[in-house]
This record gives structure tokens, C-alpha cells and sequence, in this order.
């Protein structure tokens, strides 16, 4: 395995190949070119790091289209700060040449997880159509149990302080692109009929400016945020309906997550 950082514990049965970091997405994927090039390896497959590769699998999309939709989800004054930023005309450039060599290369397959995802590969950078294979994400089934169900939803309503109210949950690791403004506005609207409503948010994100906006329409006592936590299933266990209202995402894992639980 080659990478910048790994999370530990290591697994004793990898081989690690541990690679200087770099804030530059360019010199990273010289990086691991020199040292993919050194290795005797039967199969090489990113992740979307580099441009030497037999398997291409970007997880999140085309940087491209991720950059585009994220755009959409700021403000007309965010948008133009970011678009005369240098970090940001650096990152762009950089981002574009990285794709362009990915996509141009002549080395490889690549791995769509959606038909978006093709889509973008394909009307982005004109990826020939024999080289894109659909390889949609997964989840595991086992780790959700109808038995376990019950306990989950008493023990997770408990600890939000619940009752009978129909619970949403959001699971974001980054709030504004997946759309907590709009989660937000609409537990506002709601709440001028249904008393008995409650959202549930998990994820890494910075918080406090939803806060902020929670206390300003009135709705502090209608949402929990919950910061990050180890295990998200025994909330998809707990609540009633997911509120997903992203402005992208290549192939959502939160919405196969919560089908999985729906299909119990």
C-alpha cells in the first residue's frame, strides 16, 4: 500500500510504502509515480492521487464536478472571494492539471461509482466510454440487525431527550455543500405546524455558525447537534427519515446506509 498517512493500527499483512507529504496535488502524484515505478505489483489502483495507474477510482467524483457544485452551495459574495483567492486559483490549477493527466492518460481503466460520476468523466475530459467501468458503492447489510433495532431507537431518543417526535437525521462531515442551511430552514417552516419534530445532526463539521442560525429562527429546541460519533448506526436505527438535501456527492453512502435500515 502506498500513502501519505494511515491510520492506525496498521494492518501486519500490508506493506506499507509511506510517501513524504506535500500541500501540492502535483508533487504528490510525482511522488507516487517515482515510487509506483520501482515496484514489481501486478495491479495499481487510485484513489485518485495520481496518474499512474492501472484502475482509476476517484471515490468522491471528479474533482472538477465536486468543485462546481460546492460553488453553488456559497454565497454570491463567498463565490467571488474564492474565485480572486491565490490559495484557491493555486488549488484550481492544480486540480485541473491533475485531472487532465488522470484523464488523458493513455494507462488504465476507470471507476465510476454513479452514472453522474461517467457522466462527468466522460463530458468533462470526453473519457472514451470502453475505458469507464460502473461500480456503484456498497455498504455492509450485517452490521444493521432487526433485532438490535428497538434498543437502538429507546437508547439514542434517550440520549437526545426525545419522546414521540418524528426524528430527521443528517449525516454530513462537511455541513454546507451537504446542505445543512437548507435542512435547517426546513425544520423552520415545519415547525409552524408540527410541534413534534426533531433533527438529529452527526458528522465533523464546524458547527457554530448553524447554531447561530438554529437560535435565529427559533428552532434551538428542535435540533441536536450531535458532533462527530464513532458509530452512526444506531442513529439511522433511532430515527424516522433522513434528510439528505446535498449539492453533491458521487455516490451518497449515507443514503445506501439508510436503505439498508429501511429494508430490515
Amino acid at each position: 500500500m502506498v500513502a501519505f498517512d494511515f491510520r492506525e493500527p496498521i494492518d501486519p499483512r500490508l506493506i506499507i510504502h509511506r510517501l513524504p507529504k506535500s500541500s501540492s496535488k502535483l508533487e504528490r502524484a510525482n511522488l507516487a509515480e517515482q515510487c509506483l515505478g520501482q515496484l514489481n505489483v501486478d495491479v495499481i489502483h487510485d484513489m485518485g492521487v495520481g496518474w499512474y495507474f492501472d484502475i482509476l477510482q476517484p471515490q468522491a467524483g471528479t474533482k472538477y464536478a465536486n468543485y462546481l457544485y460546492d460553488l453553488r452551495s456559497l454565497s454570491l459574495l463567498e463565490r467571488l472571494k474564492r474565485k480572486i483567492s491565490p490559495y484557491y486559483i493555486r488549488w484550481y490549477r492544480e486540480m485541473r492539471e491533475l485531472e487532465k493527466r488522470q484523464y488523458t492518460s493513455r494507462r488504465g481503466i476507470f471507476i465510476a461509482v454513479s452514472r453522474m460520476v461517467q457522466n462527468h468523466m466522460q463530458g468533462y475530459y470526453k473519457v472514451d466510454s470502453n475505458r469507464v467501468r460502473l461500480v456503484y458503492n456498497g455498504v455492509d447489510i450485517r452490521r444493521f440487525s432487526e433485532k438490535d433495532r428497538a434498543v437502538h431507537r429507546i437508547q439514542i431518543r434517550k440520549k437526545l431527550g426525545l419522546g414521540e417526535e418524528v426524528l430527521f437525521l443528517l449525516a454530513e462531515h462537511n455541513p454546507r455543500l451537504k446542505g445543512i442551511q437548507t435542512a435547517l430552514k426546513a425544520v423552520a417552516l415545519l415547525k409552524k405546524d408540527h410541534s413534534n419534530i426533531h433533527l438529529a445532526l452527526i458528522g465533523r463539521g464546524e458547527a457554530e455558525i448553524y447554531k447561530k442560525m438554529a437560535k435565529r429562527w427559533g428552532i434551538t429546541e428542535q435540533v441536536t447537534f450531535c458532533g462527530f460519533v464513532d458509530e452512526t448506526m444506531p442513529y439511522y436505527m433511532a430515527a424516522d427519515i433522513l434528510v439528505h438535501p446535498t449539492f453533491y456527492d458521487a455516490c451518497s453512502l449515507v443514503v445506501l446506509e439508510a436503505w439498508a435500515v429501511v429494508s430490515l
